[in-house]
Formats: C-alpha cells, sequence, structure tokens
C-alpha cells in the first residue's frame, strides 16, 4: 500500500487534510494465489450493485481470501413482515462467483422487536422469537455458503441504537 496526503488549501491557507491508500494489484490475467489468512472488513451491505461488484472484483485480484460484512436484521426485516435478501444475495453470490467467503456481522434489530425502552441489541426483545424466526430464515438461506458467522458487533455499545444514541 503507498499513501497518498492530500491538503486542501484556499489562497495558501490549509483548510482541509485528508489522506488515501492505494494498493498496486498484478495484472488482471496474472492470477492470483487465496492465503486465507488474508480478508478485509467491508460494508458491502451499504453499497449499490456496481460499487459491490467493483469492491470483490477488486478484491479477487489482490487475493483477498474472505471479506467480513453487515447482515443487518432491520435492513433484511425492517418491519417483522416479508425478507428482503436481495441485498445479502448479492454479496454471498458474487463473492462466492470469485472465490470469497463471506463472514456475515449479523446486528440491528427493527424498531418493531425492541422492548420496552430497551434500545441496545444486547437488551431483551419484545418476543425472542421474533430473532429465532430471523435467524432461522438467514441460516436457512445460507449456510451452505458461509462457514462462520459473528453475532452483535459491539454489543456493548449503544451507538447501534440510533434514538439513544442521539438523545446522548
Amino acid at each position: 500500500f503507498t499513501r497518498f496526503p492530500a491538503r486542501l488549501g484556499v489562497n495558501g491557507e490549509i483548510q482541509n487534510r485528508d489522506e488515501t491508500k492505494v494498493a498496486v494489484l498484478p495484472p488482471e490475467n496474472a492470477g492470483s494465489r487465496r492465503d486465507p489468512r488474508f480478508g478485509v472488513a467491508a460494508h458491502l451491505n451499504w453499497w449499490d450493485r456496481e460499487t459491490v461488484l467493483q469492491s470483490l472484483d477488486l478484491m479477487r485480484r489482490a487475493g483477498i481470501a474472505a471479506v467480513r460484512t453487515g447482515f443487518i436484521w432491520n435492513e433484511i426485516q425492517p418491519d417483522l413482515g416479508d425478507f428482503s435478501f436481495e441485498r445479502t444475495d448479492l454479496i454471498v453470490d458474487e463473492a462466492a462467483k470469485r472465490g470469497i467467503t463471506v463472514l456475515p456481522v449479523v446486528s440491528g434489530i427493527p424498531a418493531a422487536a425492541i422492548a420496552g425502552k430497551a434500545r441496545n441489541p444486547a437488551m431483551p426483545l419484545a418476543r425472542e422469537a421474533d430473532r429465532a424466526a430471523f435467524l432461522r430464515a438467514l441460516f436457512g438461506r445460507y449456510c451452505a455458503a458461509v462457514p462462520v458467522w459473528e453475532f452483535d458487533n459491539e454489543p456493548n455499545l449503544n451507538k447501534y441504537a440510533p434514538e439513544e444514541y442521539g438523545a446522548t
């Protein structure tokens, strides 16, 4: 990786500083050997389809073996109704085509599932059966493709509860 510092100046006065990192990749036809010890954490679930595909292509070219990304309950099932697996299907299917294993971070809770004033994912739900139904659907859909799962990223932090976080 190479670092490129950048400074934004107005009339000779520095207004902002930033830095970007760039990796030099082998030519596309060079092939790459994947080392299972190397993976990346990426928020593929935040991006549009084209950005997901481009990112996965770059990961493949760089020899990345695994990608850690969010599988967010309140995005997959926002109102405890039907499930919307389009985004997670895209991530799992396209990663598999490139030989990349997905490590989902299962977190988030729909507002309808929150018990009383609880906001933290580690707090009780109104009905544990809602989480169980979600996990059954998620595992049933991806168990063959996803060997490892992570649950509730940093559940001790309240930053994943927007109402509580915004009130501080």
